[in-house]
């Protein structure tokens, strides 16, 4: 027999001759199918397939055949393939959502929802293991079948009520009753300690609701269970929802919760059993070592009557509990209750620890078999005589009843510890009960029949109708002998039996259907409410049978019951769980009628009992209504607040609608202020000495979205490079929150990150993404932030001492400077003297950021130290964490008196220089005393602008530094003006200590700047002539101010354009086709213009981008920049930049380029200034003109060899001007002027570029 949900089915032939030759076995105690060969099999399973069914097994396969499936059918015809799931094979056949086992990997569990695929009625479920070829071995192994709904909604109520039970009494011949707390279905008293089971199934969600009637705070805590713990709890009189998922089946205890001072509520009684089945049937774990046939539960607990009978239980010291009595299931022996079983059973005992106390429970003569502690399956299950059991454990266990037992055995089970007695009472009492053996069969008839099917109609009533009483009684299984009366009872069985009749007219048989009416009058006598019907009946033998009960429910008609206390778990929601709408219905003030439904829905409303229906748990005037709002239908819920109308009916009536809000929030939360620290880090540096951890701290919010928002649930965080996907969310690291629990919409949540991790991850940048989850199960968007790992080492540098040696001097100043390349910065420095105390443990030293270093600084009291050497080391760490390796110095401490004294060479000097140009002058500083010294540095005298450096030092005895002293002669000084200044070097050390330095400086007024064609001498100027140097001439003497050579231009350069800026930055155009190679630029076109500034050069006009050609006759060989950045030029030849001009312009001409862009110049509005052809000047040969200027009134002008104008003659040598010209295509000169005599000033070369001062 194969077990399918736990129930045994016969394997029978399928298909009719597809059905061929195979071998079949069943394996595992029924629970595993093995099927090898050529084999279509079936069980006759009758099951209704509804949209949540689910079938689930588990599939291996050696041997792969044609087509290895399973599916359901009506028939034994094969003619329905998409109702087969195949798994494997060779062949194709059936659904292939599912086809992706691979022959040889092992056991594979299978989840299919069928309900997905098709839905109805089925006959039975069939295995396919298709192989229709010779030596057929394809092989299927199906086990753990079974066929379930989808999980479900279990909702239930647990009200914390008081009560009271008997317990027995030492001398004394009745029990006493001892009040006692426990939670009960309704708000009805309990009758003992405890609570009801509660039975549901793996997957399920669970919703129970607490109403708490015990007068004061209490929680629910469920052992096991994935929620957060209540630490807040329900007042008396009110209710609260709790809710889980029940994902993993076993045994738990559930009892009152978490708050402070609640620990005897459980001992009063407030515990239950919690069973969580699995989806197979008759196995208590998910495996077959846990199959069983019979079931008992054995809730254990222990009595203090001193607590139990306290006036405040809550006052009461729970260090003085001692109990007394020792309970199964709420009850001590004798009034145990005995658990049945049959030879050869296995019965499953689920043990449930709810005392103080330890308890070791044995089964005299039999051995137990451990299956699981806590709901945890042990890995391998193994046979004790007995376990310990703290408090709060669970245990469960299989006792296998031999099938030699007879009938009618009793095996004890008790407390091994032998506590076997009931107050020091004499005789066995406390934790002991018997697991008894079905008795044998009856022998003479001395039992009564047995009651059944004990009906009332109408039920409930509302008292204006009879009421019809109906049951059958029977004698076959009690002495088969013929019944000779019948009768009821109201209410209790002391007063006047009412007889009933035969249904037939005559008691003459062992079995009969017996009737009774019980008319207005009676009912109107009992009055609204419930009443127990007592029924029984008596054989011919004179014995009375047991009593057979049914309630009959009076009420009264009058308005609908008020619906309150509703609830909504969770709430917010994303729509991605059931939600648990849960409510009471309460008729108690409104007629009294029993609750018969309820329901709810959004908006319109659609007429009473066309809502969304709820179940009603029981029927009672007061009883709890609970719905699960799937996902389907909050999916179509916008975001934002929902209005739920919920309401319920009587008998009757339906109630007032009552109203509860559900938001639905499907926004996350948004991280931000992420930072960990200490960032930078170089692996081994913590958050503080304690922790040898960095910190990660973020703060998140859940906001205001469509007006909802959700409490935060949870925080985590990844270190990648990449945004973690959505796949991994929930499997980050963990955070905590600050204050220790998610219960806000705002949560400052942190992490801490082991430096062993940190080290792991290696030097560089490494992004750590940060986000939350609310509690409606969003996750909210990555914040990011980068920690840096720096395990490159600063260094230290230049580590001086001052004064060295110290001449007496007790101050001591001890500088370094500090350097970190990898960029964290550096944040501390020490220094410590000979012997080295350990990084971090030396004496500060003040640290300074300067750019790019960091200078290091302290002051050392040497107060009492000995004369000698000292070697005094520094050193730095970064922000990182790395400390640098040491630099030193050695001081010399001694007693001498110090001396102090300077001096400042050379003492006198002189130099020229232009107006406006700056003339520096080098002194020597040098320290003539006999230790450090530092000098300030003064002048006097002056006229003139002159800087120099404020002070100098320190230098040490015999050391010498080099200081600047810059004048600048004024713009308009004339030549021969002059101007001293006295330099004055005093020691800091004494004034006394001084020396001096008179500088004189001249102005010298140059009158011209020019370059010659070749490379021709210019008088009175030393050194290689060279057509790129540029001369000035002061109207007495040549000077060279430019050397091309020095300035990196090849052999080959000629400037044939030129205009002077200042003494070190000059415009140049040069001669040479073909370019002319200039250092950063390399070939410069002979139609371009350069800038040299200080050294540095650069591309200022682009002469083939403005529209000069390559050609010669457009090459440029006269310049004049001007001060707004325009440009006048000349060129050898014809040229023309601008097709708008209306002619080319000739090589006596010049042109004015006024820029439309910035530098270098690649665009020009172009217009002519001077046209030499006007005023005389030929076009080509000799008065080309090749060099240009302006001072703003007259034009300067030298040509390629000798001229001709008006009134003045000369040669290439010369500089002539256009006094007072007009400008434009109709040029006049007012007169011209010979400016520079070039032969008369011993110039034998022509000039061919030229500037003015």
């Amino acid at each position: 027999m194969l077990k399918v949900n736990g129930t045994d089915y016969l394997v029978e032939s399928y298909g009719g001759t597809q059905d061929g030759a195979s071998t079949t076995t069943i394996e595992n105690d029924g629970y595993t199918l093995r099927v090898v060969g050529n084999a279509w099999k079936k069980v006759g399973i009758p099951y209704t397939i509804t949209p949540n069914t689910v079938l689930e097994f588990e599939f291996s396969s050696s041997a792969e055949g044609e087509i290895h499936g399973i599916g359901f059918d009506t028939d034994d015809t094969i003619n329905n393939p998409i109702q087969v799931f195949q798994l494997s094979g060779t062949q194709t056949w059936g659904d292939q959502t599912f086809n992706n086992y691979v022959t040889g990997s092992g056991t594979v569990h299978y989840s299919i929802p069928v309900g997905t695929f098709y839905t109805g009625n089925f006959l039975s479920l069939t295995f396919t293991n298709d192989h229709d070829v010779t030596g057929a071995n394809g092989e299927s192994v199906f086990s753990r079948i079974a066929i379930h709904e989808g999980p479900t909604l279990q909702t239930f109520d647990l009200y914390a009520v008081s009560g009271s039970t008997d317990l027995p009494e030492p001398n004394q011949p009745l029990p006493v009753s001892v009040p006692v707390w426990g939670y009960n279905s309704t708000n009805a008293p309990v009758t003992q300690p405890g609570g009801p089971t509660l039975v549901v199934n793996e997957g399920d969600t669970v919703a129970i609701t607490l109403h708490n009637e015990i007068g004061e705070d209490s929680a629910l805590f469920f052992h096991g269970q994935e929620m957060v713990p209540d630490l807040t709890g329900v007042a008396t009189g009110g209710s609260k929802l709790y809710s889980f998922t029940a994902s993993r089946p076993g045994t738990y205890l559930y009892e009152a919760g978490l708050l402070p001072n609640t620990q005897h509520q459980t001992a009063m009684g407030l515990y239950g059993v919690l069973i969580v089945r699995p989806i197979v049937g008759s196995l208590a774990y998910d495996d077959f070592g846990s199959a069983y046939d019979d079931e008992a539960i054995l809730l254990l607990s222990e009595i203090d009557p001193i607590l139990n009978t306290s006036v405040d239980p809550a006052a009461f010291d729970m260090r003085d509990y001692k109990p007394r009595y020792w309970m199964i299931n709420g009850k001590v022996f004798p009034y145990t209750d005995q658990i049945p079983t049959t030879a050869g059973n296995n019965l499953l005992l689920r043990f449930v620890n709810a005392g103080l106390n330890n308890h070791t429970m044995a089964t005299l003569g039999l051995d137990q078999m451990l299956l699981a502690n806590d709901a945890f399956p042990f890995t391998y299950n193994r046979n004790v005589v007995s376990k310990n059991m703290g408090s709060g454990e669970t245990m469960d266990v299989i006792v296998n009843i031999p099938t030699t037992i007879p009938d009618g055995i009793k095996i004890p089970l008790y407390d091994s510890s032998l506590i076997l007695h009931n107050n020091n009472a004499e005789g066995f009492g406390g934790m002991m009960t018997f697991i008894t053996t079905a008795d044998g069969p009856p022998g003479t008839d001395t039992v009564g029949p047995t009651t059944s099917n004990v009906a009332l109609s109408p039920n409930p009533t509302d008292g204006l109708s009879n009421v019809a009483l109906t049951a059958d009684v029977s004698d076959v299984l009690t002495g088969n002998s013929a019944i000779q009366t019948a009768e009821y009872y109201i209410n209790d069985t002391a007063g006047t039996a009412v007889p009933m009749l035969p249904t037939d007219g005559t008691f003459d048989s062992p079995v009969e259907s017996i009737q009774a009416i019980i008319n207005t009058t009676a009912i109107g006598n009992l009055g609204p409410g419930d009443h127990t019907i007592f029924v029984r009946g008596q054989d011919i033998h004179g014995n009375w049978g047991g009593f057979n009960t049914i309630t009959l429910r009076v009420e009264i008609a009058g308005s609908g019951p008020t619906t309150k206390g509703l609830t909504l778990v969770p709430n917010p929601s994303a729509g991605d769980v059931i939600v648990a709408l849960s409510g009471t219905a309460d008729d108690s003030a409104t007629g009294n009628s029993n609750i018969t439904g309820a329901e709810w829905f959004i908006g319109a409303d659609p007429g009473t009992g066309n809502g969304n229906p709820m179940s009603v748990n029981i029927p009672a005037p007061i009883a709890s209504i609970d719905y699960g709002i799937t996902t389907a239908m909050l999916s179509g819920f916008p975001e934002g607040v929902q209005t739920l109308q919920v309401r319920s009916r009587d008998a009757f009536l339906w109630g007032d609608v009552a109203t509860i809000d559900i938001a639905i929030d499907r926004t996350g939360p948004v991280a931000s202020n992420v930072v960990v620290a200490p960032n930078p880090n170089n692996g081994t540096l913590p958050i503080n000495p304690s922790q040898y951890s960095a910190r990660l701290d973020a703060l998140l919010t859940d906001n205001l979205n469509a007006g909802v928002q959700s409490n935060l649930y949870q925080a985590e965080f990844f270190f990648s490079d990449l945004e973690p996907p959505v796949a991994d969310y929930g499997t980050g690291a963990g955070m905590y929150a600050r204050d220790g629990l998610y219960d806000s919409t705002q949560e400052e949540a942190y992490a801490w990150i082991s430096l062993v991790h940190i080290n792991s991850l290696g030097p560089g940048n490494h992004t750590i993404w940060v986000h939350g989850r609310d509690a409606s199960g969003n996750w909210g968007a990555f914040t990011t932030e980068t920690l840096v790992i720096e395990q490159d080492m600063p260094t230290v540098t230049g580590t001086t001492a001052t004064p060295n040696p110290t001449n007496g001097a007790t101050l001591v100043g001890l500088t370094a400077v500090a350097s970190d390349a990898a960029g964290s910065g550096i944040v501390q420095a020490e220094w410590f003297v000979d012997a080295d105390p350990g990084a971090g443990n030396g004496t500060p030293m003040t640290v300074s950021f300067v750019g790019p270093d960091y200078d290091l600084a302290a002051s050392i009291d040497v107060t009492g130290w000995a004369a000698g050497n000292y070697t005094l080391y520094t050193r730095a760490r970064d922000a990182a964490g790395t400390w640098s390796l040491t630099d030193s110095v050695v001081l010399n401490v001694n007693t001498a008196a110090p001396v102090y004294g300077v001096t400042l060479a050379p003492p006198t000097a002189a130099l020229p220089g232009s107006p406006g140009a700056t003339v520096s002058y080098l002194l020597d500083v040098t320290n003539t005393g006999n230790g450090n010294d530092t000098f300030d540095i003064t002048i006097a005298g002056n006229a003139w602008t002159t800087t120099f450096p404020a002070a100098v030092g320190p230098l040490t005895a015999g050391a010498s530094a080099q200081i600047s002293v810059d004048v600048t002669i004024p713009a308009g000084a004339l030549a021969s003006d002059t101007d001293t200044v006295t330099v004055t070097a005093t020691s800091q050390g004494s004034a006394a200590a001084t020396a001096s330095s008179d500088l004189t400086t001249t102005a010298i007024a140059d009158l011209l700047y020019f370059s010659t064609q070749v490379n021709s001498a210019v008088p009175g100027v030393a050194g290689t002539a060279d057509d790129a140097d540029i001369y000035s001439w002061d109207g007495t003497s040549f000077s060279r101010i430019f050397d091309a050579s020095a300035a990196g231009l090849p052999g080959n350069a000629d400037i044939d354009g030129l205009t002077v800026v200042d003494a070190d930055t000059f415009y140049m155009s040069f001669r040479r086709n073909g370019g002319t190679n200039v250092p950063g630029l390399g070939p410069v076109d002979d139609e371009d213009i350069v800038l040299y500034d200080a050294g540095a050069w650069s591309l200022y006009f682009d002469g083939n981008e403005v529209g000069l050609g390559d050609s010669n006759g457009e090459d440029i060989d006269a310049i004049e920049v001007l001060a707004d950045g325009s440009v006048a030029l000349s060129a050898v030849g014809a040229f023309n930049p601008d097709p708008d001009f209306p002619q080319n312009r000739a090589d006596e001409d010049t042109i004015y380029c006024e820029p439309n862009n910035a530098g270098p110049i690649t665009d020009c509005t172009w217009s002519v200034i001077f046209d030499g052809s006007d005023v005389g000047l030929n076009n080509g040969g000799s008065e080309d003109v090749n060099g240009i200027a302006s001072d703003g009134v007259d034009y300067y002008l030298s040509t390629n060899g000798n001229f001709n104008v008006a009134g003045l003659s000369g040669n290439g040598s010369d500089v002539f001007t256009c006094d007072s010209p007009t400008p434009g295509d109709a040029t006049a000169c007012a007169s011209f002027t010979m400016y520079f005599d070039g032969s008369a000033e011993g110039i034998t070369d022509a000039i061919d570029a030229f500037d003015i001062p």
